[in-house]
C-alpha cells in the first residue's frame, strides 16, 4: 500500500502543480492583454501628440507666411501710392492732352 499511497500523493501533487501552472498561465495572459492595452494607449497618445505638434507647426508656418504676404502687399501698395503721387498730374495732363488733340 505504501507504493499506492505514494502514487496517489504524487498524482495529487501533480494535479496541484498543473492547477498552479494553469493559474500562472491565465495570470500571464491577463498581464499580456493589459500590457497590450497600455502599449496601444501609449502609441495613440504619442500619435496624438505628434499630430498636435504638426498642427501647431503648420499653423505657425501658415501665420508666418500670411504675415509675410501682408507685409509684402503693404510695401507694394506704398510703392504704388508713391508712384501715383509723383506721376498722377503728368498722367492727367497726358490723358487730357490726348483727348483734346483728338477733337
Amino acid at each position: 500500500m505504501d507504493i499506492i499511497g505514494q502514487i496517489l500523493e504524487m498524482d495529487a501533487e501533480a494535479e496541484q502543480r498543473l492547477l498552479a501552472a494553469r493559474e500562472q498561465s491565465e495570470k500571464l495572459l491577463d498581464e499580456c492583454a493589459q500590457k497590450e492595452q497600455e502599449l496601444e494607449k501609449e502609441a495613440l497618445d504619442r500619435a496624438e501628440a505628434y499630430r498636435q505638434e504638426l498642427e501647431k507647426t503648420s499653423a505657425s508656418s501658415t501665420d508666418a507666411q500670411t504675415l509675410k504676404i501682408r507685409t509684402d502687399e503693404k510695401t507694394r501698395i506704398k510703392k504704388l501710392d508713391a508712384v501715383y503721387e509723383s506721376e498722377h498730374e503728368k498722367w492727367e495732363d497726358e490723358i487730357v492732352g490726348a483727348i483734346v488733340s483728338q477733337q
